[in-house]
Formats: structure tokens, sequence, C-alpha cells
């Protein structure tokens, strides 16, 4: 999950609905859950977006979740605290978690916050 043609892949095929967001779900792939965000995630979209998290969170094929920010423009606080639950229910669940491929603003965003435990080293 760490080359540009998969960065490119998944932001091609998760579409953005006229809410102005999208959350894809790729195929489970050797334990890895992945789920591709794009848009613009706020309270509108938060408990949408915590249950997509945590159903992959639960999935008992998975022990590795990655989630896909390649496509993501704006996360507010209830995404940021969406994001925070599904981490720590991997946590307790004994599963890692990391959030890929973030825009330079959402990066910093979680350094600011003190949260890059969620991030993945190489993007």
């Amino acid at each position: 999950m760490d080359g540009v043609e998969d960065r490119e892949r998944c932001a091609k095929h998760t579409p953005v609905d006229d809410n102005g967001y999208g959350i894809s779900h790729e195929p489970e792939i050797a334990g890895v859950g992945r789920v591709v965000l794009a848009g613009e995630f706020d309270g509108d979209n938060a408990a949408e977006l915590t249950a997509a998290l945590l159903r992959t969170v639960g999935d008992a094929q998975v022990d590795r979740i990655a989630v896909d920010l390649a496509g993501t423009t704006f996360l507010d606080s209830s995404a940021i605290r969406a994001l925070d639950t599904a981490y720590q229910a991997a946590l307790d669940a004994g599963k890692q978690f990391q959030l890929h491929y973030l825009q330079p603003h959402l990066r910093r965003l979680f350094e600011i916050l003190q949260m890059t435990a969620l991030l993945h080293p190489q993007g």
C-alpha cells in the first residue's frame, strides 16, 4: 500500500457523492482491511465514518486497518474523533490501525494534535 499507483487507483475509484464525501472498502488482502476516504468529513457524516471504520476493525479476517486519505480534503473534530475511536478499538482488539497518504495540511493537523501514532511513517 505504499506505491503511487495504489494511491492513484484508490483516488479514482472512490467517488465523492452529492454530499461531498465518499467511503469505500477495498477487498481484504492478507489480513489488511483498507478503507478509502474521499472528500470532506465533518459532523454531518461522522456517524457513518465511525460505523464504516468500526465495521472494518470488527472484521475477524482483518488484523491491520489501512485508511487511505489521499482524496480527503477536510476533517473536522468529529471526523478526527471517529478516526481516533476506530484507532482505540483496533488497539483494544490487538490490531494495527494507520492513516496513509494524507495531504500535507491534514498530516500537520495530526502532528499539532499529537496524534502521530495514527500516521503511517511513509505517508
